[in-house]
């Protein structure tokens, strides 16, 4: 598959096509625009970072052209299909914020077709460390390591 949107490198903006009233609902067009944004307030490590993942999100979706093709499905089929590639779940939850703030970007400069952020909500549910040191104590006194006395809530082990 021919890649719509090359890699940007952080030494260089990238180029704009020329605009007309059909190119403002054109998703390649307001990447552009996020991007030169950030080439200018953004570290270069922020902007390629950025960069490849709105190049890796747009590129999974080369139906969809226009900024009102994205529906909030969209995000959820690329969080599963990001996991199902072997990303973690905090680099996903990164990605999907990156993808928030261009749409946030988007709505703040009035992009024609874009009503709502379809990426608001949209998250990899992290276990809580509260829950993880419950389900590890309550594991460590079945497997005998600790006592019961230990669990116990007031030695605050289980909170």
């Amino acid at each position: 598959m021919k890649n719509l949107y090359p890699t940007p490198s952080a030494l260089e903006p990238r180029l704009e096509t020329s605009q007309s009233s059909n190119d403002q609902f054109k998703i390649a067009y307001w990447c552009g625009k996020y991007e030169g944004h950030l080439f200018q307030t953004s570290p270069a490590a922020t902007y390629e970072r950025y960069s490849r993942c709105l190049s890796k999100f747009i590129s999974h979706f080369p139906q969809k052209r226009f900024t009102y093709d994205f529906l909030r499905a969209d995000f959820e089929d690329y969080k599963k299909a990001r996991l199902k590639e072997g990303a973690s779940a905090t680099t996903v939850n990164i990605e999907l914020s990156i993808l928030r703030g261009f749409w946030r970007f988007m709505l703040k400069m009035a992009s024609p077709g874009v009503m709502i952020n379809p990426a608001r909500g949209v998250r990899v549910k992290m276990p809580s460390k509260k829950r993880k040191v419950v389900a590890d104590a309550k594991n460590a006194v079945a497997d005998g390591v600790l006592g019961p006395m230990e669990v116990h809530p007031a030695n605050r082990i289980c909170g």
